[in-house]
């Protein structure tokens, strides 16, 4: 009963963790997409800025796309942990069914706050996996909407797009 206690309450520290991390990756992507927004209004109303104002886009967009695909493996990875926790819980309440069964792992009480403590985990993460996939919508949303050739067009010259092509590919190679 202890063992099942200590694993129970480490299932529920590492899943706290991970909603919190979730909820914070997801906090960050809203934020980027946000000054992402700002920046492409900005962008598309002031050729002031040119080239400078691109390259800036051009980094920012990099981040927000950067973020989309960690929010969107984790929001993955919840689902994938979420199935595992469902089916443990409805594995649990069959063998609560077939009380008959002679070949028990663990007592009914064990077995009742171990049922109880899923499904509290998987009302937690329904929660924070609504969150994380509104927040991926709307950024996908966005990227249809923001994804066009209406930021190329400050590009007026072929020195511009060499420049712009070696930011980019300078920017890509430092991330990785």
């Amino acid at each position: 009963m202890h063992k099942l206690l200590a694993l129970n309450q480490r299932q529920k520290m590492v899943l706290q963790r991970k909603t919190e991390e979730a909820n914070t990756a997801t906090k960050k992507l809203k934020e980027l997409l946000e000054s992402r927004k700002t920046s492409s209004l900005e962008t598309s109303g002031h050729n002031a800025h040119g080239i400078q104002a691109l390259m800036q886009a051009i980094e920012l967009e990099l981040e927000v796309t950067v973020k989309i695909n960690e929010v969107r493996s984790e929001y993955e990875r919840q689902i994938e942990e979420r199935a595992m926790m469902a089916k443990e819980r409805t594995k649990l309440i069959e063998e609560q069914r077939n009380l008959s069964d002679s070949s028990e792992i663990m007592s009914p009480g064990a077995r009742n706050s171990r049922i109880f403590a899923l499904e509290n985990m998987l009302a937690t993460s329904s929660s924070t996996m609504l969150s994380m996939a509104s927040q991926l919508s709307e950024a996908e949303e966005r990227e249809r909407g923001f994804n066009g050739r209406g930021r190329w067009n400050q590009v007026r010259s072929l020195t511009d797009a060499k420049i712009l092509m070696n930011h980019l590919f300078n920017l890509a190679s430092s991330s990785s």
